[in-house]
């Protein structure tokens, strides 16, 4: 996509704002067809959001300490997980009686991290004490669980192959899927890294550290395209847009950083007010949601949209 094209993109742009959390806001994510956009945080609600109607769907209550991570089944766009301080992970059907859980599951630290694998047949939770337990969700146990020696961040399955990735400090890790044999141990950053997300196809992965750079590499061989700096603070998050073209980056600095996964170049630099927690775009629309440490004590603390906020408008 070419510059002024990308600049059209966001000059269209417009906002909204979804209303509803008591406290800061600590996770995002949208079900795999975008109609709903699930969020949690301090406030050990999980809320579910009708992004067209700009409305609340659902409100759910079940956990007792933070919401740290909500991720949909890759497979069902009325399923979800939440995971949470609380040491539980629970699993949700909007489809349910009375907004119920259909499954709860107690681990062995306070929760932090979550992924799916690509079939939506299993989950993977990572607590702060360095625990990775993998889930079969179709019996909703835990089968497997290893606990690291150095700091576990984030961690994804492949969408290209059958393979695990995980941040183990400084370093990425690439295991095997099913068998978790170690393929690939490397170090990627100078600093622990804290983010790590595959673009749609598997062709590329992104990561963000401690040491506020962001990297992009090649999956099949293990390259690195690009690393940019432009950011003071370290990388709490980031995102690949649906179509690959935009890596937006969130941490303690004024602006969403949005880069050309092409070259690494700042497409548009977006103001915020307060710490960037989490940002996530739309399967199908450059639309990015996010949310920050901003408090709003009268109405309560908003979920920011920013982007193609509306089918009409063509992205």
């Amino acid at each position: 996509m070419s510059t002024s094209a990308s600049s059209k993109i966001f000059s269209k742009a417009s906002s909204a704002e979804l209303v509803g959390h008591t406290r800061k806001v600590h996770c995002l994510s949208w079900n795999p067809t975008g109609g709903l956009l699930g969020s949690g945080g301090v406030d050990c609600v999980a809320r579910i959001w009708d992004v067209e109607k700009l409305q609340q769907k659902a409100e759910l209550k079940e956990h007792t300490s933070s919401i740290e991570q909500l991720k949909w089944n890759p497979t069902a766009s009325v399923c979800f997980v939440s995971a949470s301080l609380d040491h539980k992970v629970v699993f949700w059907d909007l489809r349910a009686r009375n907004n119920e859980p259909v499954a709860s599951l107690e681990t062995h630290g306070e929760n932090i991290n979550l992924a799916w694998s690509e079939d939506g047949l299993y989950c993977a939770v990572g607590d702060k004490d360095d625990n990775l337990s993998f889930i079969d969700v179709r019996k909703f146990t835990i089968f497997e669980r290893f606990q690291f020696s150095e700091e576990v961040n984030e961690f994804k399955w492949s969408p290209s192959g059958p393979f695990f990735f995980m941040t183990l400090g400084k370093e990425v890790l690439v295991l095997h899927w099913p068998t978790m044999e170690q393929q690939l141990r490397m170090q990627v950053h100078v600093d622990r890294c804290y983010c790590l997300e595959f673009d749609r196809s598997g062709r590329y992965f992104a990561l963000g550290g401690a040491d506020s750079i962001i990297s992009l590499w090649e999956t099949e061989y293990m390259l690195c395209r690009w690393t940019v700096d432009r950011l003071e603070y370290p990388i709490r998050t980031i995102s690949f847009s649906y179509d690959g073209q935009f890596i937006a980056a969130g941490s303690e600095d004024s602006v969403i950083d949005i880069s050309d996964t092409l070259n690494g170049q700042q497409t548009f630099a977006l103001g915020v007010k307060g710490a960037t927690n989490v940002v996530s775009w739309h399967p199908s629309r450059h639309l990015l949601a996010y949310a920050t440490e901003e408090e709003y004590s009268r109405d309560g603390i908003a979920i920011h949209l920013y982007g193609n906020v509306s089918k009409d408008i063509i992205g």
